[in-house]
Formats: C-alpha cells, structure tokens, sequence
C-alpha cells in the first residue's frame, strides 16, 4: 500500500538524550546555532568512524512542533538520525519535498536548509556547509571501500546501494559510480535535498543488515560525502 505520509504521525524520538556523547550539548534552538560548527567537524578532530546513528526515514519522520511554527528549516539531528526531542523539536523531521523546496527557495541564497549560512568559498577540501555563489546539487561519494568494511562488491551492487541509501533522501537525477576511483557522484534534482543528504549519510555505514558483517559495521570508516567539484 501507499507509504504513511509523514503528515499523518508524530515525528519520533530517535535516541534518548542520555544515548548521545557527552560532548554534545543539550539540543535548544539557542544554542543549535551556535555549536553545530564546530560539531560538524566530527566528534574527534577528523578521524573518520562510523556513526552509531542513522536516519531512517520512512520510521522517523514525523509532524513537530516547527511544522505548527511554520519553521522553514531541516533539524541537522534528525538528518544524523540523533534527534532527542522528537514531536518537540523547533525544526522540521522530514525530507525536504518540493513544498519546502518552493518555501526554502526565497531564503536559501545564504542559507542551507539546516538555516546555517554558507560561505563565499566553498572550504579547499570541499566539505563543509558550501558556497551561496555556487548552485551545486551534487554531491562527491568516497571512502566507499571502508563503509563496506572491505566487502567485495561488484560495481553495479554498489552503484544500487549508493542509490538505495541516496534516493530516500531526495528526488535524485543520476548516480554514477566511478570504479577506477571507487567513489561515486549522486546529484539530487533541488539543492537542499543535496545538502540534507550529506549531513545524514556523512560517516554512515554502506553494509545493509542482511549482510553477515553488518554487526561488525561500526569497525568500518564510514562514507565521506563531500560537495562534487
């Protein structure tokens, strides 16, 4: 039958707060914008882990209390799937749609759907929050080999999990993976569906829990998803 609409239910509670690492302050809206920064440099300067969370979509989306605000903008938490507050929470738990594509559009010149400010510049590495001179709906895959925790693939099974994984995340133009590279380049057809997708699958797993090593999964290094070039 037709997916339950994210309309019809409560957003859900995604951890509880005692779950989440210490280093992370409480999650208000005061102090949201004011860490997550330098938060989302990873918990330990730039060592790549696999996160313990995940954003499941389909299972976390929900109404909150930003969709009763009229709040524009994406909570970055539930995008990491971390979000402790649930149908609490000022900012929005559901995946960009077109609705919020055309509401986003008058002020996401400067600002990312999370409503963090982009810069001139995009940083030399390409990670980061990304540029408002630069339209760019494409995001770069990398560290593919350590999110499979060395599972031998073929290209095309890992080219279906890139989209598997991409394509609940967003309306997706085309997916390529680069073999002789093993990266892979995910364009999304809106901007803010590219920009919630490299937050949410940024240091995730590519193992899928029907994989015998999938309980092994957090001994990997997770995916590095950055703006494509």
């Amino acid at each position: 039958g037709a997916m339950t609409s994210w309309r019809d239910k409560s957003a859900k509670v995604q951890v509880k707060e005692s779950e989440l690492p210490s280093s992370i302050p409480a999650q208000t809206g005061l102090t949201f914008n004011i860490w997550y920064n330098k938060w989302s440099q990873g918990f330990a300067g730039n060592t790549r882990f696999v996160s313990p969370f995940a954003l499941q979509p389909q299972l976390h989306s929900g109404k909150t209390r930003g969709d009763n605000d009229g709040q524009l903008f994406f909570c970055l938490f539930f995008a990491k799937g971390m979000c402790c507050l649930g149908p609490k929470c000022e900012y929005l738990h559901h995946i960009p749609d077109e609705e919020d594509i055309g509401k986003l559009a008058l002020r996401t010149e400067v600002l990312d759907c999370f409503g963090r400010e982009k810069f001139a510049d995009y940083r030399e590495d390409m990670g980061g929050i990304g540029s408002f001179r630069k339209k760019n709906k494409t995001l770069y895959v990398g560290g593919i080999d350590g999110a499979l925790n060395s599972k031998h693939l073929k290209p095309a099974q890992i080219e279906s999990r890139i989209r598997f994984v991409f394509s609940r995340l967003g309306d997706i133009d085309r997916i390529r993976y680069v073999e002789s590279k093993n990266c892979g380049f995910v364009k999304f057809k809106y901007q803010a569906n590219a920009e919630f997708a490299k937050e949410a699958m940024s240091n995730q797993t590519l193992l899928l829990p029907s994989d015998k090593e999938w309980d092994d999964r957090r001994e990997g290094t997770g995916l590095l998803v950055k703006w494509a070039n």
